[in-house]
């Protein structure tokens, strides 16, 4: 999940949640693709969780805060 804080309200908005995609062989790697919409809402500040579940359980077993180096959406 990737989120924005809002100002108004203090709480965190969820922006976009993405599923990574497991590569055969990389035990350990996490991988996720962004489409150009979720690529271009993206902001630095915005927060994110890693979370693995099971059909009754999540594990946030991270969470960060995005730096935007640089956008490449359109290039």
């Amino acid at each position: 999940e990737i989120k924005r804080l809002n100002p108004s309200t203090g709480d965190y908005d969820l922006i976009t949640s993405i599923t990574p995609q497991e590569k055969v062989g990389t035990a350990g790697t996490i991988v996720i693709n962004l489409s150009d919409t979720q690529s271009a809402s993206l902001q630095t500040g915005d927060v994110f969780d890693i979370e693995f579940s099971d059909a009754t359980r999540v594990w946030t077993i991270a969470k960060g805060s995005i730096v935007l180096i640089k956008d490449v959406t359109n290039s």
